[in-house]
């Protein structure tokens, strides 16, 4: 199987948290999912591992989700040019 990339790719990632909706210990909960080109190719959804103390502080943490995955996919981009 070849792969061939184009010049251009568009990468794009969707992030979005429940804040402190778990009856149990108020953590909440963060969400991405990533497209290429229009597919998707990776998603998750995880408990956060603090108690976010605000709904802005949850949606930066899952924030930081997404990018960590749209950055790995560019250096896999990379690696395949």
């Amino acid at each position: 199987m070849d792969v061939v990339l184009r010049e251009k790719v568009e990468v794009v990632v969707y992030t979005d948290s429940d804040y402190a909706n778990d009856p149990d210990d108020a953590k909440s909960i963060s969400g991405y999912i990533t497209y290429l080109d229009g597919n998707v190719i990776s998603y998750g959804s995880r408990k956060q591992g603090i108690n976010a103390q605000s709904s802005t502080e949850a949606e930066y943490i899952s924030m930081n989700e997404g990018v960590k995955d749209i950055l790995w996919m560019d250096g896999l981009l990379e690696e395949l040019r």
